[in-house]
């Protein structure tokens, strides 16, 4: 009830009615006043500021920022690591304990950090539901130097990885109301749809060259899958010489040293076959032909990581950033599919699940849009659902993200749905012709190439349009990096 200040020859006089609820006002207001005298913390106290970091960085190497904070109720803590003009560069969240505490974040600083450039560390104190209570920042750090394991050229790259097996997998993460997932061992942070989820699989890619459990496409058979060093892929003829691009053994799919996984697709100048320069990808698959067996489907038996709702709804995601993706006719993916020789024969033999699917070319709308979509095999043919204006029914609305920060692009796999998520927001699901026999799928990291595979003036990256670098010998005409792969399953 709104009150005014009464004239001095006015008697105020307040309605039986409200006597309560004056009551309660009063009752509030002497309890906040015996909190400030007896040093009671107050419960809408909440701040965060910044007590100790380093103002010295050094380039591929961690750096820790403690933090005092106060907080009302449990919340999240995020540290990011900023250049001067706001470009994140690296963060960490905890989890907050409600009241008042000391929390100590640590981040990597990227390896490729400019020498004596300024930065500056923000940290940001959130509730569960991730609304902002308070932040703090401190400008003027500086990077005085590069780790000496990463600025010396290494001659044999050395096998990494962070992938955490089944086994090895957490019991259980800690979700907050809104999905966000925190006690995974990474140092970028996670979320899930709404549910009790088990981290199941990932890969962190942490260390330096190859990734362990991922595998370029070298073949569809054991003895060439071992044979190969590279493949062609995407046939416009009968040869493996009219191929488009051809999947490599290595050199095009590398650890970089700073958590993340580089995935580039180049011409090479240098050699041709019947449709011009060649084009090398990176082509990367979670299982792998492994020996002949006649029960399996074209008699392989396959290997290494495959998934299914079988047991239990599944959530994929991969943290990715594409800005470097550039080249006309290139595009990043990140897909399922099953164990079968899908588009080298018959486009309907097997299942595909698209993710992600990101283009680039002329006209300008390649640059500004981006697909999923769900291939399925029917009696009558491959039934193909996308994410675009054209969907029926359409999304929720449309995707607005920046490809110069990485994205959580993700989808629930249930045996009646898939859903389809980006930074943890519904935007499109499918309820027809789901997957579930077969359910076994592989993931797909790859880097394609087709000249005006998705519009009929989409441009030759080999020759025209933007490119990531250029030389007389090659052009890398693409990039991304992926920071993390995730899979986790309903309880």
């Amino acid at each position: 009830m709104q009150q005014t200040t009464p004239s001095p020859h006015v008697a105020t006089v307040i309605p039986q009615r409200n006597t309560s609820l004056f009551a309660a006002s009063l009752g509030r207001w002497i309890r906040f006043l015996l909190m400030i005298l007896v040093g009671l913390p107050f419960a809408s106290s909440q701040s965060i500021r910044i007590s100790k970091h380093d103002d010295s960085l050094v380039g591929g190497q961690p750096s820790s920022v403690t933090v005092d904070f106060e907080s009302p109720n449990e919340g999240i803590i995020q540290l990011q690591l900023f250049t001067t003009d706001w470009k994140k560069k690296s963060e960490a969240a905890v989890n907050a304990p409600a009241g008042s505490g000391t929390k100590t974040l640590q981040v990597t600083v990227p390896s490729d950090a400019n020498i004596d450039a300024s930065y500056l560390w923000q940290v940001v104190l959130y509730s569960r539901d991730w609304k902002k209570l308070s932040e703090a920042t401190v400008t003027k750090i500086h990077v005085t130097g590069v780790s000496a394991k990463d600025s010396e050229p290494t001659t044999e790259p050395k096998e990494g990885t962070n992938e955490v097996s089944k086994e090895d997998a957490p019991a259980s993460v800690t979700v907050t109301p809104n999905g966000f997932a925190i006690g995974i061992p990474v140092g970028n942070n996670a979320w899930v749809p709404p549910g009790d989820w088990q981290l199941d699989w990932a890969d962190e890619f942490s260390g330096n060259g190859q990734p362990k459990g991922w595998y370029p496409l070298l073949g569809y058979a054991p003895d060439s899958f071992k044979r190969n060093a590279a493949k062609g892929i995407r046939w416009s003829g009968s040869t493996a010489d009219s191929a488009w691009m051809y999947s490599t053994k290595s050199g095009n799919h590398v650890l970089n040293g700073e958590g993340q996984l580089v995935l580039r697709i180049v011409c090479d100048k240098t050699q041709t076959n019947e449709h011009g320069p060649k084009v090398n990808a990176a082509y990367l698959l979670s299982g792998y032909p492994e020996r002949w067996d006649s029960t399996e489907p074209n008699n392989v038996k396959w290997g290494g990581r495959f998934f299914s709702p079988a047991d239990g709804p599944l959530y994929i995601c991969a943290s990715v950033r594409t800005d470097e993706v550039l080249g006309y006719s290139t595009w990043f993916a990140f897909w399922l599919f099953s164990e079968t020789r899908a588009y080298n024969g018959n486009p309907a033999d097997g299942t595909e699940v698209d993710i992600i699917e990101i283009a680039k070319g002329a006209p300008q709308y390649m640059s500004q849009s981006f697909i999923v979509a769900n291939h399925w095999k029917k009696i009558s043919g491959s039934e193909s659902k996308q994410f675009n204006s054209a969907s029926r029914p359409r999304p929720t609305e449309y995707v607005d993200v920046n490809d110069d920060q990485f994205h959580a692009y993700g989808i629930e796999w249930s045996k009646d749905s898939m859903k389809c998520y980006v930074d943890g927001k519904l935007y499109y699901t499918f309820t027809e012709n789901i997957p579930t026999d077969p359910v076994d799928m592989m993931l797909l990291l790859t880097m394609d190439f087709k000249p005006n595979a998705w519009d009929p003036n989409q441009g030759d990256g080999r020759t025209e349009g933007p490119f990531v670098s250029d030389t007389a010998q090659s052009r890398e005409m693409s990039r991304a990096l992926v920071d993390y792969v995730r899979v986790f399953r309903k309880q």
